[in-house]
């Protein structure tokens, strides 16, 4: 099991290898996926990869965003440097930029980011068939569900993330910054909406007797007491989150997990509770193991969603003079920074620069002891006191970013210097391979100035530049001699180029074969006789969330039904009397009923599926994660691909075309630009309506906003909606399934009815109404409206503006979206 750290800057890069990483994974100034974050150029990439392969290390680099068809191109160009460059690996979310890498690159390992959801056997061996080297596994998972996964993909490396930030949501499925501040998470630029507080407000809109908590906002993970566990449930690489933190904190964290694995792995029983203790004094939100045992009741931290330090001690009085009495659980040091936890509002935070005992100053105190600060703010006794900034442990952290230069490579040089020959330089850079270099000129008497074994030594030292040095000269020469000080360093520039090239087993040099753009250029700007032919009618379609709204909008005959099976709101999932009913309704109806598969489905959920869909006679169905997908192509079930797949542009539509699908429901992150410029080549469908889902979670914020924790749960969301309310008193609404995840929806619905006739223009295949939280009388007045509306764009009797506002206001008020099918995201 290897270990792979993050950099988010050049002194994070030198301080992952430093302190023991054998990978390091950065991004470059775009298509990463965390923009914020100071990044790479691309010649700080290339100079990062020389380093890297000179210690035997590898750099894989994230283009883990979802790509527009307008930015391909210049992706493209960025890519194949990476890869002439020598990359170890791409870490890629996008499923169709995968698709046409493993055709135009085939030999450039790619990785599956945490950004593609992957949690399941199937989604595994999908990616693993697409030609994917490793998979970066979803953080809800427990040991159990990896080691099925691992048994499930022979040959397939699996990494998780063994320490750091926590989304609240499955990764590639939160909207919530994307929605609501036009930020996303699938483009890099979360604005981390989660880490905010929210008010609780109950099914009858009333609040709850409860202060407002940082409802999502989840601890930190750290794994560093079950290494072996991981290692034994296959899991091939730790991964340390943190492209966005200081260059001190990669230092400390994995030295700490270097440490610790290195004990695992040799079986060493060793006590990590002073590592964890540094872990948590670089930064922390309260630890928590996450997932990896099941669900625990640690896992949010819902009163401060920043660090926290480590606990040091409290207040215990005051002076005469008004100084603070603490007495200290903790060493505390002149330099440290320390938090003061006061009852109400943020209390005071400062840096350390007097500490006194019994009136005597000190430069730093003891566990145990009473010290006297002071404090320019209010506190109380029993007030708790945090460390958070440790000046020891951060000089030790800096002291690595001098690794380069402390650790560069000895080198051996022999020079053989004879009349009218070449001079010849031999470079040893270990004890059994060398390269030698000749000058272009032969040595000549000398008539001035002849080359002293000092002259020699001056100009072959000066190696300041790479992370060589000479450390002897061996100089064979009989008679004076002299040649070119510009051929004597050209010739010991050629040495240590060839020496790289030798060490870093020529990986410089890749080259691109037979490759043009022609083909991917031809899906990007679509021909006419590419696109898929069209339905006679763009299809009206509804999506609900429990099988009597499927049967109402059936009898409304709608031309298709998405029933959610996951048992959204009512936690109950279908049984087979209720199945035969729907089935009736739809005998009866134009529409066609099409269950759709959850986008989270562990392998363990998959029993009620296969039982569900043998009912239903293996119909068509609507998938929305790649495992599902899979498993139907694999059982000869066409599948319709939904959003939470995130499809984003003609690669993507290209490769569902090739395998099979029937229709996708495109990303609602794209604006109408966007979706004009996307290659049709399969029918599209986009959604016209209704609150999205903006974040699915394994943790049910609404037991913890409840207080109760995984042993007692009351199930009090079981056929209730919640709503979580921010600072701007924006409501949005929480339900659970039968699984316990909790959906949290947009505090707006999507509403494009009055602006349908720009809708057209896209030629969708069907436009979509998202009705998860509708009562059936809201349904019918939805449908209803929408249907005229549409019907009618085309009619003599065009229907006036005034007509379609008093429509919409009649269906949400003054309380909708449009979404992003106007201004799109970051």
């Amino acid at each position: 099991m290897k270990l792979l750290a993050p950099a988010g800057n050049w002194q994070a890069f030198v301080a992952a290898f430093a302190n023991g990483a054998d990978a390091v994974y950065l991004g470059g100034k775009s298509y990463s996926a965390r923009q914020s974050a100071e990044n790479f150029s691309i010649e700080e990439i290339g100079n990062a990869l020389e380093i890297a392969h000179l210690y035997q290390k590898k750099i894989l680099v994230t283009v883990n965003t979802l790509i527009g068809d307008r930015e391909l191109n210049a992706l493209l160009d960025y890519i194949y440097e990476l890869y002439t460059m020598g990359v170890d690996a791409i870490i890629v979310q996008d499923i169709g930029l995968i698709h046409y890498l493993r055709k135009a690159l085939p030999d450039l390992t790619l990785h599956a980011s945490t950004q593609m959801t992957i949690h399941n056997s199937w989604g595994a061996k999908l990616l693993q068939e697409m030609g994917i080297h490793r998979v970066v596994l979803a953080r809800e998972l427990s040991l159990a569900d990896i080691k099925k996964i691992a048994g499930s993909n022979e040959g397939l490396e699996l990494e998780v993330f063994a320490h750091g930030a926590l989304c609240y949501s499955y990764s590639g499925q939160c909207l919530f910054s994307s929605m609501i501040g036009g930020r996303s998470g699938n483009r890099g630029r979360c604005a981390q909406p989660c880490r905010l507080s929210y008010q609780v407000i109950d099914d009858d809109h009333k609040k709850l007797d409860k202060p407002a908590a940082h409802l999502f906002s989840m601890a930190d993970l750290c794994l560093i007491d079950k290494l072996k566990e991981l290692e034994t449930a296959g899991v091939s690489w730790l991964k340390i989150e943190g492209r966005m933190k200081r260059p001190e904190y990669v230092a400390v964290v994995t030295q700490a997990y270097r440490k610790a694995l290195d004990a695992a792995l040799a079986g060493k029983n060793q006590d990590n509770a002073k590592l964890r203790k540094e872990l948590a004094q670089i930064f922390n939100r309260n630890f928590t193991s996450g997932y990896i045992d099941g669900m625990s009741d640690n896992l949010l931290s819902v009163t401060k969603p920043s660090n926290r330090g480590n606990y040091i001690g409290r207040v215990v009085g005051f002076t005469d003079n008004g100084a603070t009495l603490i007495k200290l659980k903790e060493e505390l040091h002149v330099g440290d920074g320390i938090e003061v936890w006061v009852r109400r509002g943020p209390g005071p935070a400062f840096s350390v620069d007097k500490i006194s005992i019994n009136d005597k100053c000190v430069d730093k105190a003891l566990a145990g002891e009473t010290i006297a600060l002071e404090i320019d703010g209010r506190v109380s006794i029993q007030d708790r006191v945090f460390k958070t900034h440790d000046s020891i442990l951060i000089a030790k952290a800096q002291k690595s970013f001098n690794w380069l230069q402390e650790n560069k490579f000895p080198l051996e040089f022999q020079v053989k210097l004879e009349r009218n020959q070449p001079m010849q330089l031999s470079a040893y850079y270990d004890d059994t391979q060398s390269v030698t270099c000749f000058t272009k000129t032969n040595a000549v008497p000398a008539t001035n100035q002849p080359l002293t074994n000092q002259i020699l030594f001056d100009k072959l030292s000066r190696l300041g530049n790479t992370q060589f040095y000479l450390a002897k000269l061996d100089i064979m020469c009989d008679e004076e001699l002299m040649i070119p000080i510009s051929e004597i360093n050209a010739v010991r520039r050629e040495a240590i180029d060839k020496i790289i090239v030798a060490q870093t087993n020529g990986s410089q040099t890749r080259v691109i074969k037979n490759l043009t753009k022609e083909p991917l250029l031809e899906i990007i700007f679509p021909r006419k006789n590419k696109a898929a032919p069209k339905t006679k009618k763009t299809e009206l379609t509804i999506a609900v969330s429990d099988i009597q709204n499927a049967g109402y909008a059936l009898e409304k005959q709608i031309d298709q039904v998405y029933f959610y099976i996951n048992g959204l709101m009512t936690r109950k999932l279908a049984g087979k009397k209720q199945l035969e009913e729907i089935l009736a309704i739809e005998k009866k109806s134009s529409g066609r009923l099409i269950p759709a598969l959850p986008s989270i489905q562990k392998d363990q959920d998959w029993k009620f599926a296969k039982i569900l869909l043998e009912e239903l006679g293996n119909r068509e169905v609507m998938v929305a994660n790649w495992g599902a997908l899979k498993w139907c192509l694999d059982h000869g079930i066409k599948a319709i691909a939904d959003y939470p797949l995130n499809i984003y542009n003609s690669l993507a539509l290209e490769y569902l075309k090739e395998l099979g699908i029937t229709k996708v429901c495109l990303s609602p992150e794209l604006n109408f630009n966007q979706i004009m410029d996307i290659n049709k080549s399969l029918p599209i469908e986009i959604i016209v309506h209704g609150e999205l889902r903006l974040m699915v979670s394994e943790c049910c914020s609404i037991r913890v906003a409840m207080g109760e924790n995984s042993d007692n749960c009351n199930r009090v969301c079981e056929n209730k909606v919640f709503y979580y309310e921010d600072g701007k008193r924006f409501r949005f609404p929480v339900i659970s399934d039968h699984y316990c995840r909790n959906y949290v929806f947009n505090s707006k619905p999507i509403c494009l009815i009055d602006q349908l006739e720009q809708v057209r223009k896209v030629q969708p295949d069907s436009i979509r109404i998202e009705s998860l939280l509708n009562s059936k009388k809201e349904i019918d007045n939805i449908i209803a409206s929408y249907r005229y509306v549409w019907e009618n764009l085309n009619s003599e009797n065009k229907i006036s503006e005034q007509k379609i506002e008093s429509i919409r206001a009649e269906m949400v008020g003054n309380n909708f979206t449009r979404g992003h099918f106007f201004r799109g995201v970051q």
